[in-house]
């Protein structure tokens, strides 16, 4: 099965940076005693002479200048779940107010999921995402026999068993928004610590990674956060933006100022992604995160295939997005192109960055596959 892609991009220490490194590691002993005067503050240009000791200092030892290396690593996440089993169930799911929970009620249904995240995990997703978005009182609260939590542990259950069968991939667990996909409203924060609180602690042994999708508000990934700390499991926050707008959320918060959000609420996260956007929209929202200051260890995206959702959309009156049928090689192509983002984002910063790509409502296996083909094609 495709793996990791790693890539490392190199940036060259200052000068001033080197000498500091050189005397404070004994190295420069045997150079000139006005070398100490060269270390000058950070920041400080590095003198003539400075640059003539380096020089010195490299050619006697045969050295090149020292380099610090900046990886930036890329990581292959699953498609869409709902949309793909709406394909093969279109009779039960098109207009079922449970949508894709109501596979999770019978044992044909619970049978195609495990078979969906298997299929992603062979195309090359390291990876999946639990299928419970649904799975929230927006949908159940009408089908009073099942409980969300009971349809979550076996979401769960069904996305281990697959990893297990194949000896690959790893587990997301969802954390869906309490109200409509794409709806600016913010959840009252004690209803939302409270639902995901319970869910966290039901299953959050049974998984690898907690990511709060579609997130469309920045006051709604407070909740999240907090109880993913309180649990100790690392958090993936994923914001999805106005198809329509440039860089901003569904909420019309600029994505930048949720980053702000998060560090003055001293939320911690493992990571910021953008899901369920066009690659249109998604595009100048990551340039914006990635301008920002955040301090997230992994950066991402996965898109959708809807043609662009107008800010009044309601999924009652209006029934499911429209699909655009994003070809594939568009599909990658963005793909490529977020990465080597991210890519050059870590190089000028200096730091390392796992970049998660992969993809949301609309996006199959067959896109993985060729997804997860290209990078290792890439690395080859």
């Amino acid at each position: 099965m495709p793996r990791v892609v790693h890539e490392a991009a190199r940036a060259p220490i200052s000068l001033d940076t080197l000498l500091r490194t050189m005397f404070l590691f004994g190295q420069a002993v045997f150079l000139h005693p006005l070398a100490l005067a060269t270390i000058s503050e950070p920041g400080q240009p590095c003198s003539v002479f400075s640059t003539l000791l380096a020089w010195r200092y490299c050619n006697a030892t045969h050295r090149s200048p020292p380099t610090y290396n900046m990886t930036a690593t890329v990581t292959i996440m699953d498609g869409g779940m709902g949309s793909a089993l709406r394909m093969r169930f279109p009779e039960k799911l098109t207009r079922d107010p449970l949508w894709s929970a109501r596979l999770l009620t019978t044992p044909e249904g619970m049978t195609e999921v495990q078979k969906l995240h298997e299929e992603y995990i062979d195309a090359g997703a390291e990876f999946i995402t639990t299928n419970n978005y649904a799975c929230v009182p927006l949908y159940l609260d009408n089908a009073k026999e099942f409980s969300c939590v009971e349809l979550t542990h076996r979401a769960v259950d069904l996305a281990r068993a697959a990893v297990d069968k194949k000896g690959a991939g790893s587990v997301i667990l969802s954390l869906p928004p309490l109200r409509q996909s794409y709806s600016p409203e913010v959840t009252p924060f004690v209803e939302a610590h409270d639902f995901y609180n319970h869910i966290v602690r039901e299953v959050s042994h049974k998984v690898d990674l907690i990511m709060a999708e579609t997130v469309s508000a920045m006051a709604n990934a407070q909740a999240p956060c907090e109880v993913a700390e309180k649990e100790g499991k690392p958090l993936l926050l994923s914001f999805t933006v106005n198809d329509l707008n440039n860089g901003s959320l569904r909420s019309g918060e600029c994505i930048s100022d949720a980053v702000r959000f998060l560090d003055e609420k001293r939320l911690k996260h493992k990571g910021i992604l953008i899901n369920c956007s066009t690659p249109h929209a998604t595009t100048p929202a990551l340039a914006k995160l990635l301008e920002s200051d955040h301090q997230a260890e992994i950066v991402g995206c996965y898109p959708n295939s809807f043609k662009p959702i107008p800010a009044n959309w309601n999924h009652h009156k209006d029934g499911p997005p429209k699909p655009d049928d994003l070809a594939i090689p568009e599909f990658v192509g963005s793909c490529k192109k977020w990465y080597a983002m991210g890519k050059d984002h870590a190089a000028k910063r200096g730091t390392n960055i796992n970049f998660f790509v992969g993809g949301c409502c609309g996006i199959l296996p067959q896109h993985i596959q060729a997804l997860s083909s290209a990078f290792c094609l890439d690395s080859a």
